[in-house]
């Protein structure tokens, strides 16, 4: 069965986690779109990602935080 919420972006782990942190941020990130139908347009994925990283680390992100 094809899963209609957008957490399925978050299905597919990174080869590599640049921070101890990272995997559990990527859990909270897919748990975060789980409430979400697909599709999402790229740029409503990208203000939502913006959106949910600063709720859960504080911080928006950076070109820092992205490249890692």
């Amino acid at each position: 069965m094809k899963q209609k919420n957008a957490s399925k972006y978050f299905d597919t782990n990174p080869s590599g986690w640049g921070l101890r942190g990272d995997p559990f941020l990527w859990e909270d990130l897919k748990s975060k779109f789980q409430k979400m139908n697909v599709p999402v347009s790229a740029l409503e994925l990208d203000r939502l990602l913006h959106k949910f990283f600063k709720e859960l680390t504080g911080e928006p992100p950076n070109a820092a935080t992205i490249s890692s």
